[in-house]
């Protein structure tokens, strides 16, 4: 009689200990597996960018990528400098219709608008073959111009010393696909610092407050769909 007392109290409370346990792991791996990110919000008004200490130089085929948020008041805004120090003063820019402007050598090329979508994290992705620079929005081709020269990258969130980026920058990664030992890469993502370095180059924080509202630390949401934040919650464009 006894043992078939202790088997009717183990099938009474095993489900209530498999239940309290298999809750715990499920909160436990929650936080292990929680994804955190700085993003900084880079203010116009302020003259806020990222600069490279020496530029970036591509001789040949590249791979350029930046994650970019914009709020739909923002007005056209600048998201790499290209050639900075050349008279063209080539650039990738983003116009107030949230179109894609490639200026290279003095030419703008000009995408339709509408193809970068507002008020969502989306992936900007630049390449070379050959002379054929192309631009992609989270995947999806945008524009393209003509580029043989060498080409260089020396700033983020400005160009022309002038035209300033008005919302976020993220994940910077300059692939060289001639020269693989070259690349770098920068999450422009520091808290409180102010430089970053990568393969030698130093990448500087200019204007940049480290307030909350500039300066934020985000938590990737479940579904993997959004950044969660103290002040905004950011979507993430789908990729094609």
């Amino acid at each position: 009689m006894p043992h078939k007392l202790f088997e009717a109290f183990i099938l009474l409370v095993k489900p209530l200990v498999t239940s309290l346990v298999s809750s715990l792991v499920t909160q436990l791996t929650g936080v292990v597996n929680s994804i955190t990110k700085v993003f900084i919000n880079l203010e116009s008004t302020a003259n806020a960018h990222y600069s490279l200490n020496t530029p970036q130089t591509f001789a040949g085929d590249f791979e350029v990528e930046v994650d970019a948020f914009l709020p739909a008041a923002a007005p056209w805004s600048a998201v790499l400098e290209l050639n900075g120090a050349s008279v063209n003063n080539d650039r990738v820019t983003i116009n107030s219709s949230k179109g894609i402007r490639l200026t290279l050598l003095g030419v703008n090329y000009n995408s339709a608008n509408g193809v970068f979508p507002s008020d969502i994290l989306n992936t900007l992705k630049i390449t070379r073959v050959s002379s054929t620079v192309r631009i992609y929005i989270n995947g999806a081709f945008a524009v393209s111009g003509s580029q043989s020269t060498d080409l260089t990258i020396d700033k983020a969130g400005v160009a022309n010393g002038s035209d300033f980026f008005g919302g976020i920058l993220s994940n910077w990664r300059n692939t060289d696909l001639a020269t693989p030992a070259n690349s770098t890469e920068f999450g422009l993502d520091n808290l409180t610092g102010n430089t970053e370095v990568n393969n030698g180059k130093t990448l500087t924080y200019q204007n940049i407050a480290t307030t909350v509202d500039v300066r934020d630390t985000y938590t990737l949401s479940d579904d993997e769909t959004e950044w969660v934040g103290s002040l905004q919650t950011i979507d993430i464009a789908a990729q094609v």
